[in-house]
């Protein structure tokens, strides 16, 4: 288990769709191989947070905590408080840590927080600033997505992707 280690003090995993929808599932696929990556590495600009499969441990909670009060993004501001305080090395990313996440059920769903996470984003740059991952490290991403599928699938996820990216821009724009 990833909190077994001593330095891990926060633990992020994989997030899938309630009901199969081969279109969320391309998405989860490609989100949680993202998140795996930027987990991974030790840029602490590019950490996010996301509360729907996070575990936290009390230490950390006292040393960086709590969790703002605000509708959207908290969870990313508490991530990078923690890692810029204690390093990348107190969050973990465990493959085997996964839930369905209800709340994700249909690819319009998806678009719309696309959209809604662009907007407060945008909203609390003000406080923190998280580089979005470049060109190169999203199609990295895409690539490791598309090695373990079909290539009718991996083209289904590039329009998805690029649809979402224009839900993106929206929400950015707004």
């Amino acid at each position: 288990m990833a909190l077994a280690e001593e330095e891990t003090g926060i633990v992020m995993g994989p997030r899938l769709p309630p009901t199969h929808n081969r279109s969320l599932e391309l998405i989860a696929e490609y989100e949680n191989k993202k998140a795996e990556v930027i987990f991974g590495s030790n840029d602490t600009s590019i950490y996010f947070g996301y509360t729907n499969n996070m575990a936290v441990r009390r230490s950390v909670m006292e040393q960086v905590g709590p969790f703002e009060r605000r509708s959207r993004g908290s969870d990313t501001i508490f991530i990078r408080r923690a890692v810029e305080a204690l390093g990348c090395d107190v969050v973990a990313y465990c493959p085997d840590m996964v839930v369905r996440h209800g709340e994700l059920t249909s690819i319009a769903t998806y678009y719309n927080k696309v959209r809604t996470y662009a907007r407060y984003r945008k909203n609390f740059s003000h406080i923190m600033k998280v580089r979005p991952l470049s060109l190169k490290e999203r199609l990295d991403s895409f690539r490791q997505v598309s090695r373990e599928t079909s290539v009718l699938r991996s083209i289904q996820l590039f329009g998805l992707l690029l649809v979402g990216v224009l839900f993106w821009w929206h929400g950015g724009r707004s």
